[in-house]
């Protein structure tokens, strides 16, 4: 049976994709297509509108489809609204940048024309003349720890333990590195980082983001700490684990920009796995001189990026700041439209009433957190579905969990005595799954 394409990039010639990201990054290319409609009387059709529209129906269509055959054991559905879990704690690369991996592994790419596409896209879309790309978090902020100085200054309320990155502490201890605790959990004083910058020699300054305290606090800790380190002469090191190049997630939900970081001259650092929606990796963009002094030793610890993963990277990274609707995974459902997700709140909430154990199901107006500490500073909000249940939900959560060869597992959130149902973070195609799953148990 031939297989039915279900994406964009399978009906494109190998590496056309990119090449239409990079044309569409054009400044000149909108107002030239605008005026040749104009001319032609396709002003007020908006036919741009009505291709993407009928595009992402067909690609919905056509995704259902090739569904079809899949092993429903294999599919887990997350309705929960939280993006990071404790039991799944990765976010999935975009879907693009994952497509570009493979084709740069699948075949030979010279890892010297990969840093130069990365060095080009990222001057192009974000300004940074100087990166440096490390294979993994753990070997990177060894090379970085190693490379800038000989003891680690780090405040208690920056020990954390992040989920989908790993125990921050235990990581800059773990290649021999004397780790300075300072502060309490409330955060430091502009006078004890001066205290314990000053007393120590070649000392590195670790900022972390997200840290243990709340937002509204992070940026006054941060700016004592910063001041204190330019005084003393220390290197800063700034590990954001929630860094964003997505300016529209950025100011909707509060992540920072590794951009506006670097005035300060340090280092800053940022896993790609996460919310640039890569390959695993390390970004580190800083001042040519710390960067240099950090390639040299990871050159020669054996932790550089490989190309397929530099060139899956820069298509997430170049994505990332197009602010265009594109197909960006569960990434792109962090800028979900919330008249979207209310009516197809509402469609499903008539499907699941009175079906099997719910008794009752209406659509409600939540808030919750993106995941477990430290990310549940970050809050979500969209509208969700409650679900009355006509006995205990204990049992059926497990049963849901668990999954079936005929249907997928699907994980959802308990609320009170009853459930609830967040589509943020499912496929519409999905959603009739859902209301199956409920059918099946009646």
């Amino acid at each position: 049976m031939a297989k039915i394409p279900t994406k964009l990039e399978d009906l494109l010639p190998a590496g056309a994709y990119e090449k239409v990201i990079d044309l569409l990054q054009r400044p000149d290319l909108p107002g030239k297509l605008r005026d040749a409609l104009g001319k032609v009387g396709l002003k007020e059709m908006n036919p741009i509108d009505q291709v993407q529209d009928a595009w992402q129906q067909a690609k919905a269509w056509l995704g259902s489809l090739g569904d079809q055959g899949s092993t429903a054991a294999q599919h887990s559905i997350n309705a929960t609204g939280n993006l990071l879990s404790t039991e799944s704690d990765r976010v999935p690369m975009i879907p693009s940048a994952g497509l570009s991996g493979a084709r740069t592994s699948s075949s030979f790419h010279d890892r010297n024309a990969c840093l130069k596409r990365s060095q080009d896209v990222l001057e192009r879309s974000i300004g940074a003349k100087q990166h440096l790309w490390l294979a993994d978090p753990l070997s990177g902020l060894q090379a970085i720890s190693r490379s800038l100085g000989r003891t680690v200054i780090i405040a208690r309320c920056d020990c954390v333990r992040i989920a989908g990155f790993g125990d921050v502490r235990s990581m800059l201890a773990a290649f021999g590195n004397p780790v300075h605790e300072i502060g309490a959990s409330n955060g430091a004083s502009e006078q004890d980082w001066t205290s314990a910058l000053s007393g120590t020699e070649k000392p590195v300054l670790v900022l972390v983001s997200p840290s243990g305290l709340p937002r509204d606090q992070w940026k006054s800790h941060r700016d004592n700490a910063t001041s204190a380190a330019k005084k003393s002469g220390a290197a800063i090191l700034e590990l954001l684990v929630d860094g964003s190049f997505d300016r529209i997630i950025c100011s909707s939900i509060g992540f920072p920009n590794p951009v506006q970081h670097l005035e300060h001259g340090g280092i800053v650092a940022l896993p790609t796995n996460l919310m640039v929606g890569g390959a695993t990796g390390m970004l580190c963009l800083g001042d040519c001189n710390s960067l240099q002094a950090i390639r040299s030793l990871s050159s020669s610890i054996g932790c550089e990026l490989s190309s397929a993963n530099i060139a899956a990277n820069t298509l997430a990274v170049q994505l990332a700041t197009l602010e265009e609707e594109l197909d960006l995974g569960l990434l792109g459902a962090l800028r979900a439209n919330p008249e979207n997700l209310r009516n197809r709140c509402q469609r499903m909430a008539i499907q699941l009433q009175g079906v099997g154990p719910v008794e009752k199901a209406e659509v409600i107006e939540s808030q919750h957190p993106l995941g477990p500490s430290p990310w549940d500073q970050y809050r979500l909000s969209n509208s969700t579905i409650a679900l009355s249940l006509k006995s205990d939900s204990a049992e059926l959560v497990a049963l849901l969990k668990k999954g079936s060869v005929e249907h997928p597992s699907i994980e959802l959130r308990r609320v009170d005595s009853g459930l609830s149902v967040d589509l943020r973070f499912v496929n519409p195609e999905d959603d009739h799954r859902i209301v199956s799953v409920f059918r099946a148990l009646t």
